[in-house]
């Protein structure tokens, strides 16, 4: 059996590479305008190939997050890399193949052959993501649970921006042609090499890192980050420590059975949780997989390079903001003794922002920048503080798996804002018609975020409801 290395710096080096590949299914809006071109797919298509592509992300999450917890993170780094080589080397097959087809419309056929292909590069991503994240969190998240989230997530943000700077410099002929051939062949390339080198730089099982004192107590990790004296030591603890670990205890005692999924399930928090995150995501990866055609409404027939630009503005502003919102997190909450209440404070920011610049789109805004440059930081801080939350409130040897349940919640809304976004957008409307859609599903969704801000069914405040759960567990 082949030796394993045990180094936190290769850890390091190769949690970042992954996380830096794993985005590149977020460049859909750059290789899309080619399954239009050539394969004749309908916005519905590119529309619902999307959505299921990213369902399908989530939908795995739990999965893997539960394999990395329990089997390592070296053998999901293994299965992501073949499976975004598959993925992308059969869209490129496809393409090629059914280039240029007669019928005015993609078959149901080659539709589904096409999102089956790109949802395995969904599946894939999720997988070299949360390789790389339960690895960073389970050795470094014990110092710093911020930052250990907030550096792959920086780097999972960046993806895009990497591949489509990368694909517009060198498969961009001008003329507005894109060799996604090409391009779809280098993703496959890059993301096999560098999820092979993750089998290889990951533990087999992360359990096998050396484990200090303060990993021993599973919940002295999650409220104070410093190293915690053994307990026959009890007498020379100040008060101060002795009333953190009363606060321990009674939070072990509110989470039951937290080492079982129906154990997790049972809690009111996780729905509280999961609730704000469908609500607040939905929108956000709504936009991510539809910005190409949100500038095509608003810049008829936009070049790739504007299109491409767009990804970047969202990429790099959800890089610099999850580094940026994770160090704060930790900045905020290193001696307070209520962590998670401050982290809820910055997740309060997201949707905040969110409902006023829809809203200003549905009213008529035409700078697209501000829209790409919001989605970017709001998409950043829901999911640099949602897993920040989880870490916090319960143990961390489980957090792959609890996050991975959170992000069926996200998967969802998801899955409803992508696809209602296909079903506005009407292909027969002429492009001034496709504008006034969009700015509709923009006032819609702005709605949703002041439902979201005000839960009138239960009578009580969103963030109330965010008060309550961080109380209930603290």
């Amino acid at each position: 059996m082949r030796s394993r290395p045990n180094s936190k710096a290769l850890t390091a080096i190769c949690s970042m590479a992954n996380a830096l590949t794993a985005g590149s299914m977020f460049t859909y809006p750059v290789f899309s305008p080619t399954l239009q071109s050539s394969l004749n797919f309908s916005v519905k298509q590119i529309s619902a190939t999307a959505s299921i592509a990213i369902l399908c992300q989530y939908l795995c999450a739990a999965l893997w997050g539960i394999l990395a917890d329990r089997k390592g993170s070296a053998l999901v780094s293994l299965a992501a890399g073949l499976s975004f080589f598959v993925g992308y080397i059969s869209l490129s097959f496809l393409i090629s193949f059914f280039e240029n087809g007669s019928d005015s419309t993609a078959s149901f056929f080659i539709w589904i052959s096409v999102t089956l292909a790109y949802s395995l590069c969904g599946s894939a991503t999720s997988a070299s993501y949360f390789a790389a994240l339960t690895a960073a969190t389970q050795v470094f998240g014990s110092d710093h649970p911020g930052l250990s989230i907030a550096g792959p997530a920086t780097l999972f943000g960046l993806s895009p921006l990497a591949f489509t700077s990368i694909g517009t410099w060198l498969f961009n002929h001008g003329d507005n042609q894109f060799d996604a051939l090409a391009y779809l062949r280098m993703l496959a390339g890059v993301t096999l090499m560098t999820n092979l080198a993750g089998w290889f730089g990951f533990p087999a099982l992360d359990s096998s890192i050396d484990v200090t004192p303060a990993q021993e107590d599973e919940s002295s990790p999650l409220i104070n980050p410093t190293t915690t004296p053994s307990s026959s030591d009890e007498t020379d603890e100040p008060d101060e420590r002795h009333s953190q670990r009363r606060d321990n205890n009674l939070r072990t005692n509110t989470l039951p059975d937290h080492d079982t999924v129906i154990g997790f399930l049972s809690q009111s928090a996780v729905w509280m949780l999961g609730f704000i995150v469908l609500l607040t995501a939905g929108p956000a990866e709504m936009t991510v997989a539809s910005i190409g055609a949100v500038v095509d409404s608003f810049v008829p027939l936009a070049p790739i390079s504007l299109k491409a630009r767009h990804v970047q503005i969202i990429s790099l502003a959800n890089a610099v903001s999850r580094l940026v919102v994770g160090w704060t997190s930790d900045q905020l909450c290193k001696n307070s003794q209520q962590p998670a209440r401050r982290r809820v404070a910055l997740m309060a920011f997201a949707p905040t922002l969110y409902v006023l610049v829809c809203a200003w789109i549905g009213l008529g805004g035409q700078q697209l920048w501000v829209l790409s440059l919001t989605t970017g930081i709001c998409y950043a801080t829901i999911f640099s503080m949602a897993p920040s939350i989880i870490a916090t409130i319960w143990p961390i040897e489980d957090f792959g798996r609890n996050y991975g349940i959170i992000s069926y919640f996200s998967a969802t809304g998801s899955f409803l804002f992508t696809g209602f976004f296909g079903i506005m957008l009407n292909d027969q409307e002429s492009l001034i018609h496709q504008g006034d859609s969009v700015r509709l599903i923009y006032g819609i969704c702005g709605l949703n975020y002041s439902l979201c801000n005000s839960v009138e069914e239960c009578g009580v405040n969103f963030w109330q409801l965010m008060c309550a759960m961080v109380e209930y567990h603290q």
